[in-house]
């Protein structure tokens, strides 16, 4: 996910691909350990294709010391905590991405992962030759 954004101040700063807009900073939790590892409750703030089969709330596996920081908040998904609320899953348009390890959350990862796939199967279906 952080990728996905314009730029990093991770290992001194580096650009995103900036297919959304914001930043991505070191995580502000500074009475707690870093690198974040560990099982984090996901809030949904709104209503998403990723969200099927997926509870509210839900516990997803994360390790990472740096957030997301988008430009618009409303492309913000769900959100999770540790030492500060931080966006979990991001959207805008046909661009998708998630904070935690979806592959090693259990069940509820694996359903999210098989929403992504879902999602991306019906965009690849509704695209025209050419495209």
């Amino acid at each position: 996910m952080q990728l996905l954004f314009e730029r990093s101040e991770e290992h001194g700063g580096a650009p995103g691909l900036a297919l959304l807009a914001g930043e991505v900073t070191p995580l502000r939790a500074p009475a707690l350990k870093l690198p974040h590892i560990g099982w984090s409750a996901l809030r949904w703030r709104r209503d998403s294709p990723l969200r099927e089969g997926v509870p509210e709330p839900t516990f997803l596996y994360h390790v990472h010391s740096f957030a997301v920081r988008p430009a618009d908040e409303r492309i913000v998904l769900a959100t999770a905590e540790y030492g500060e609320t931080f966006p979990a899953v991001v959207a805008s348009g046909n661009v998708y991405g998630a904070q935690s390890h979806p592959e090693k959350s259990s069940k509820h990862g694996l359903a999210l992962l098989a929403n992504f796939a879902r999602v991306c199967a019906g965009a690849r279906q509704g695209a025209s030759v050419g495209a």
